[in-house]
Order: C-alpha cells, then sequence, then structure tokens
C-alpha cells in the first residue's frame, strides 16, 4: 500500500464513495453467481444434490445482505464528515485496469474461478500472488490499495489523522441506526472513536479468521471452495447462463458482456434492474432524509429490504432459466444490475410518498403483464406481483 494517507474532507469523502461502489457492486456480483445456482429438481438434480446447493447459494444470498449492511454503514460515515448517501457504481463489466481493485468486477456464474475471485475481494491482506496493480493517479487513483480491507484501513487512517471536531460537523440528526433500517449491527456515527467502530464491524464481518468469526465473508468463500473441490462434476450443478448480460448498449458490446436479444427475457431483465432502482431510491431516502418523518423513513427501509427478499432475490434466479438470444439456443440470460442515471426521491415526503405508490403499482402491474404471457412453471411472476402490490400500501402512518 502507498504510504500516502488523505489528509482532506474531500479526499476522505472521495475514499468512502468508493467504498460505497464497491460494497454496491460486490453485492450485485455474489448475488449473480447465486441466482445460477440450479435449485430445482426439474434441473435434473437429486434430492441430496438440491439441498446441498440451497444451502450453498443461501450462503452467498447472507453476505450479499451483509454488503448491503456495508453500504449502508458507508452512508452513515459520509453523511457524519458532511457527505450524503453515494448510490452510484460503474457499469458493468468493470476492467481490471478500470476497476478500483485488482480484480475486474464482472458478472459471472458459479464456478471455482468465480469463488476465486470473490475469495480475492475479501482477503485480509494483498495476496502475495497478485502482483501489485497501479492505477493512473487521476482523481480517483491518489490511492493504491489491492483488497476491501486496505481501503477501509486507507480510510480509517484519515480518520485518525484529521482533527475530530474539524471532521464531523455532520447533523446527529441524519444518522441511521437500527430503528430505523432492519441492519441489527449499523452504527450511527457522530465521532472518531464511533467511525472506526463502524469500519471494525465491517471489516472483522467481510475478512475475518476462523478464529473470530467463522462466518466472515472470507471464511464461507474458502469453505463454498472447498466444497466445490471435493464436488464430482460441479458444472453440472450450475445453469449455463451467460457472462455479464446486457439490455442495451451505447458503443458496441464490451469484451465479456452478452447482449440480451429475446424480446421476453428482456421484459423480465427490465422489470428486474427497475425494482432493483427503486429498492436503492427507497434506501437512499431513508437514509438522506433526515427531516421526513421517521415513520416514512422507516417505511420506506423496510420496503426497500422487502424488496431484496420477495422480488428481487426470485426475479434474479428466474431470469437464469431465460434464453438470452432471439433464436435460442442453451445459454440462458441472467440479471443485468443495469442501471441509468439514479434519480433521488424528493425530500417532500408528500410527494415522495405518491411516487412510490404510483411505481410499486406500474411494476405491479408489468409483472401481471408479464406473468400472462408465461407459459407452465410454478409462476413467480404472479407471486412477485402481488408482493409489489402488497408493498405498495404504505400505510397512513407513511
Amino acid at each position: 500500500m502507498t504510504a500516502q494517507l488523505p489528509s482532506t474532507r474531500s479526499e476522505l469523502l472521495g475514499l468512502l464513495s468508493e467504498a460505497c461502489e464497491i460494497e454496491h457492486a460486490l453485492a450485485c456480483v455474489y448475488l449473480y453467481a447465486a441466482f445460477s445456482v440450479k435449485t430445482g429438481l426439474d434441473e435434473g438434480l437429486s434430492w441430496q444434490e438440491q439441498q446441498h446447493n440451497v444451502r450453498d447459494a443461501s450462503e452467498v444470498y447472507k453476505v450479499a445482505a451483509e454488503e448491503m449492511f456495508h453500504l449502508a454503514q458507508a452512508w452513515n460515515l459520509l453523511t457524519a464528515i458532511g457527505g450524503s448517501p453515494w448510490l452510484e457504481r460503474p457499469p458493468f463489466p468493470r476492467p481490471r485496469r478500470a476497476a478500483p481493485l485488482h480484480r475486474a468486477l464482472v458478472l459471472e456464474r458459479w464456478s471455482k474461478a468465480t469463488l476465486l475471485s470473490f475469495h480475492g475481494f475479501e482477503t485480509p491482506e494483498s495476496p502475495p500472488e497478485v502482483p501489485a496493480f497501479k492505477r493512473p493517479r487521476d482523481v480517483r487513483g491518489h490511492f493504491d490499495y489491492q483488497t476491501v480491507g486496505e481501503l477501509y484501513e486507507l480510510i480509517a487512517d484519515g480518520i485518525k489523522a484529521l482533527p475530530e471536531q474539524e471532521l464531523f460537523i455532520g447533523s446527529g440528526d441524519a444518522q441511521a441506526d437500527r430503528a430505523l433500517a432492519d441492519f441489527h449491527e449499523l452504527v450511527p456515527v457522530r465521532n472518531r472513536a464511533d467511525a472506526l467502530e463502524a469500519i471494525g464491524r465491517i471489516r472483522r464481518q467481510g475478512e475475518g479468521r476462523y478464529e473470530s468469526d467463522p462466518d466472515s465473508h472470507f471464511n464461507t468463500f474458502e469453505r463454498l471452495l472447498e466444497r466445490l473441490q471435493a464436488t464430482p462434476d460441479p458444472e453440472r450443478l450450475v445453469r449455463e447462463v451467460a457472462s455479464t448480460p446486457l439490455r442495451y448498449v451505447d458503443d458496441g458490446v464490451p469484451t465479456g458482456a452478452t447482449l440480451i436479444t429475446h424480446p421476453r427475457t428482456l421484459r423480465l431483465a427490465s422489470l428486474f434492474d427497475d425494482i432493483y432502482l427503486l429498492m436503492l431510491q427507497l434506501l437512499g431516502f431513508s437514509f438522506a432524509q433526515s427531516t421526513a418523518p421517521p415513520a416514512l423513513r422507516r417505511t420506506f427501509a423496510q420496503r426497500s429490504i422487502q424488496l431484496m427478499a420477495r422480488c428481487i432475490r426470485p426475479l434474479g434466479a428466474a431470469l437464469t432459466r431465460e434464453p438470452i438470444a432471439e433464436d435460442g439456443g442453451s445459454l440462458r440470460a441472467g440479471a443485468c444490475f443495469q442501471l441509468g442515471r439514479v434519480v433521488h426521491l424528493p425530500s417532500e415526503p408528500r410527494v415522495a410518498r405518491r411516487l412510490v405508490r404510483e411505481r410499486f403499482a406500474r411494476l405491479a402491474e408489468a409483472a401481471r403483464r408479464l406473468d400472462s404471457i408465461t407459459h407452465g412453471g410454478d409462476r413467480p411472476l404472479l407471486r412477485i406481483a402481488e408482493h409489489l402490490a402488497s408493498l405498495g400500501e404504505l400505510g397512513a402512518e407513511a
């Protein structure tokens, strides 16, 4: 790691925004891999194989949910020192030469190579077998790091070095806590001790060691790698899912990506991305709008987390069973996690409430229309439409 440390508020805000982008991106790539694991007996699995696959995918879903907690914690750190929640992230695929880590950020199906990459993201130290990669020293490249842990170490060092009274200028009311969002380890940040405790929780949960936390992300991926290596013919247990599917491109398909051309799959992928965007908008409002009624912030945060479990997860898995090409073939699609501009919800509670209700209603109707052209199966879109309609009933207190 470079000896250079962040020495200004601006540099710390930049590093924390970069941490938000990484946590956000990792949640997406982890989910994509978990979506690709076969879980149906109709896919040629034995009962025992199905149970093992459900267990392994569930472990990764848990890691992805914790990455969203890390994102939320980074938002608290940002608002504590004068920033605001950062919802943006660079598009997939993110090549190694442009990525903030030493590995590319891409959407890949479950495999040994994919799990090795995940293991590398969460490693407590820069792995010696990976050569250091120095990015060009542009606005975002003043600090070199190769792991998520090294990034948070830089942030912690900057927080220790800057004067506490001058650094923590954000309103305490802007801090989200466990009463607002269902992240049981969320730390409100009002001073240096809070900030360092928050960073410590992120690092322990992500990196960990067997003697400290066997369920840390690093140890989880190490355990999953061991299981995969002991599995005969692991390819048979995973769907043939494309790498980094895209709904649209601006200037040619990037290397390592695959364009969706099947019309119905395109509509499904668009529905997924619309739900994903709404989830981000709801969570962002809850963390950013400190003057909004607490009941509304709480309701929006709850709806965001419920969208992840009830809609994003089942629709993401369903997309890995849909053809990517219009002319058929064996290659399946997957969730694109493709965002355009992330438009924040307005700060006025009355307007935000109305827009959210309208958005839920329109997404529910889109899911119903897609369900009407589905043939056979267990009709996950009908259940998703019902969830969307139910979640859109915000209640009088919201």
